[in-house]
């Protein structure tokens, strides 16, 4: 009926002093006859041992932007939506051996869904150290986070299924 998957895989985290950096979101396909809305997106993090070691939620709860840095919340029966990964960064010293992800949806009748992912990532590691031609101190723009162009893309979007054949 409600269908989630887990792209681009791998998944891969990139480990920085500011935190752990997840670089992956969720499609989700509705093959029910209702129109669905995401109420909540929640995260729970695992140790080695199975131990619950935090638990984060995007929800309606509060005020804007909450449950908005998703994107696109509404489910409709076609087409499959691309919806970002709210809870993309994880505290650096977490231990994150598997991440269990939990969708909370509701329709206008009423009735509500929850729709569970699980997520194991790689760690990714350059191997390289790059040392830059360049004297001083750099800045980098559009780096490893939430908002940059480059990370914020619609993976469903017709001009990357057309030309870049995602």
């Amino acid at each position: 009926m409600i269908e989630i998957k887990v792209k681009p895989k791998p998944v891969d985290i990139k480990k920085t002093a500011l935190g752990q950096h997840s670089s992956f979101d969720f499609l989700l396909q509705n093959a029910s006859d209702l129109e669905l809305l995401i109420q909540e997106v929640k995260i729970s993090v695992f140790d080695a041992d199975g131990n619950l070691a935090w638990r984060r939620a995007a929800n309606t709860n509060g005020i804007r932007p909450g449950i908005e840095t998703p994107g696109n919340r509404t489910l409709e029966t076609e087409p499959q939506p691309c919806v970002f990964n709210p809870l993309h960064t994880l505290p650096a010293d977490l231990p994150c051996e598997q991440l269990d992800h939990e969708f909370h949806l509701g329709a206008e009748t009423g009735q509500t869904f929850k729709l569970r992912v699980a997520v194991s990532q790689e760690v990714y590691d350059t191997g390289t150290d790059l040392c830059l031609p360049i004297g001083g101190r750099p800045i980098a723009l559009d780096g490893h986070d939430f908002c940059p162009h480059h990370r914020r893309v619609d993976l469903m979007h017709p001009f990357l299924a057309q030309y870049m054949g995602f």
